[in-house]
Parts: C-alpha cells; structure tokens; sequence
C-alpha cells in the first residue's frame, strides 16, 4: 500500500475531493458532522469573555470536539455527491480513501492535524481531538486590558465641581456673599402692596357698586336709551347742568330719580321694599323689552339736582340718573 504524507493527504483532500472543506462547511453550517470509518466532530461556540487572572480579553471562538462512537449519517456523502457530482458509491469510496490516509498517518507520526480544527491523535482510549489554542476559527487577537486607576484627589474634584454646578444659591439675594435678609425683596413686595392699595382707592371712588340687596348679580341693571341718553339729544330735549353758571339751573318741582331696571321680579320687590322703609315715594314703569324701571320721585323745588344726585349714588352705591328732568350729572 502506498503511504502518503500529511502534506500530500491534505493536499490531495484539496485538490481533488476538497474533503477537509466538506468536513468545515458541514460544521459551520450545522454544528457537526459525522466521517464514516472515523466518528463524528461538532462545533461549538463560544462567547467573548475576561481573563481576570491575566488580564486578557478573549474574543469569541469555536470549540471543536470528536467523539468516535457517534452516531452515523449520511450527511457528508451527501455533501460530496452534491459538491463534486459523483454517485453514492463513488462519495463513499472518496470518504473511505480519506479515512484511511488519515488513519495510516496517525499510526505512523502519532497525529494528523485537520487544518482549522485541531489536532487528532491516538491515546490508549482511542482518538480524541485537541483544539488548536483552545480558540480554532477566531481570527480576533487576545487583547490585554489595561486597568485605569484615577487618584482619590481628581474623584474629589469632580465631585465638588458636580456640586458647585447643581446646587442651589444658599442666600435669598443672589448679589450678596454674606448671609442676610434679603431686603431688595421685601422692598418690591411693598411697593406692590402700595401700587395694588392706590388702585383700589381710586376704583372705590370712581367705580359704581351695586347693591347688596340685589340678590342676582346677572339681572340686567340698565338705562333706557330710548327715554335718556348721554349723547343724541337736542339741546332743547336735554338740559345739561352747569353748576358755574346760575342762569342754566332748571328749578322744577317734581323730579324722578331711577335707580335701575330689571329683569327679574324679586329683584323689583327687593328694590321697591328697599324705597319703601327709607320713607319714598317709590316710582316703577314696565318697560316694552319686559324689564321694570324703579326709582322714587321727589320734591325738588329748593335742591340742589346734581348735588342730590350724587349723595343718592353714594347711599345706594347705585349709578343713578335723573328720568325727569332729563340732564347729566357726572
């Protein structure tokens, strides 16, 4: 029998059969891969991981493994039937050369590496495999890692500086180095105060308030443009008061003042009660719109209209208006 080399088993694998790339796709492809005559290898992966003890970063690899009593299949002869286009019979006499190649080298120089896989030896147990660097198919290096170790000191400075950034102002005023009442502060809450009192002083005296024996406060409390208005009269119709010139004073002997105009009846009654226990002669008038003017008439012979008026509004804190005479009081 003539007896090949490793070299030239492997080169002839190659070449002619390409048995050995058959063997390496069938693992890639589905993680084993069972030679007839010889046994079974399988594929397994294995993830990246830290050396600790010498500082090393493995990356990934594949573990190969041989087990000579594993279960036969087919799927290598049919792998060459479909890759190299021969018959059954012929794939598995290209299988069974091979084995033999193999097997006469292990017998004579002790071992027979499978490139890419490993090692396959002979041992009082039979065959067994040994993986080549324990990391066969990874083609990424082992990489030293370096441990970074920062002085206590720059933690302690970035620390601070963290703090410094997110923390708050310690003192009310922002300007001050010191702690202190922050009198700018107080200082704008009180002209506030005062601007919000002035306000309120001159609305109270120019603003007209209603009633508070009006109960409704969405009853309608207007004028009757119709009868009285401020503007849209002829001076004939509409007597303006001046009270620097004594000669437009009008001195009539029955004046009416209205106090409002509602919508709704309580409300009437309220105001006409409200007349009545003041000790006037209450007037009231149906509007077309449905509303109801009330007010009171009066003896005006020896008063003073306009100053009348105005102490009416104060009592009331209505704005009331004269219906008769008709003119304009401010």
């Amino acid at each position: 029998m003539l007896y090949l080399s490793q070299e030239q088993v492997i080169n002839v694998s190659k070449k002619k059969f390409s048995l050995l790339n058959d063997i390496t796709h069938l693992l890639d492809k589905k993680g084993e891969v069972y030679v007839d005559g010889l046994g079974g290898f399988s594929k397994k992966y294995v993830s990246a991981f830290i050396n600790r003890g010498d500082h090393q970063i493995h990356p990934p690899s594949a573990d190969y493994q041989f087990n000579a009593d594993a279960k036969s299949n087919s799927d290598l002869s049919e792998f060459v039937q479909e890759s190299s286009g021969v018959s059954a019979k012929k794939a598995a006499k290209l299988i069974s050369t091979f084995v033999e190649n193999i097997t006469d080298v292990i017998l004579k120089e002790g071992s027979f590496l499978i490139p890419g896989i490993g090692n396959l030896s002979m041992s009082s147990g039979g065959l067994n495999l040994s993986n080549i660097s324990n990391s066969a198919s990874s083609f990424l290096p082992v990489v030293n890692a370096q441990t970074i170790v920062r002085s206590t000191e720059q933690k302690v400075k970035k620390i601070e500086q963290k703090i410094n950034e997110n923390l708050p102002p310690i003192y009310g005023n922002p300007y001050e180095d010191e702690p202190g009442i922050n009198w700018w502060r107080w200082l704008k809450y009180i002209l506030l105060a005062l601007i919000l009192l002035l306000l309120w002083k001159s609305c109270a005296s120019g603003c007209a308030w209603v009633s508070s024996n009006i109960e409704d406060n969405n009853d309608v409390v207007v004028q009757d443009e119709s009868t009285y208005t401020k503007k849209g009269h002829d001076e004939d119709e509409l007597a303006i008061i001046d009270t620097s010139k004594e000669e437009q004073v009008i001195e009539p002997q029955e004046c009416i003042i209205i106090l409002g105009t509602f919508s709704k009846s309580k409300n009437v009654l309220k105001m006409m009660s409200l007349l009545k226990d003041d000790g006037r002669d209450v007037y009231e008038e149906q509007m077309s719109n449905g509303t109801t003017r009330v007010g009171f008439s009066y003896d005006c012979t020896h008063e003073d209209l306009p100053n009348y008026l105005r102490n009416i509004r104060k009592e009331y804190k209505i704005d009331a208006w004269y219906l008769s005479p008709q003119l304009d009081v401010y």
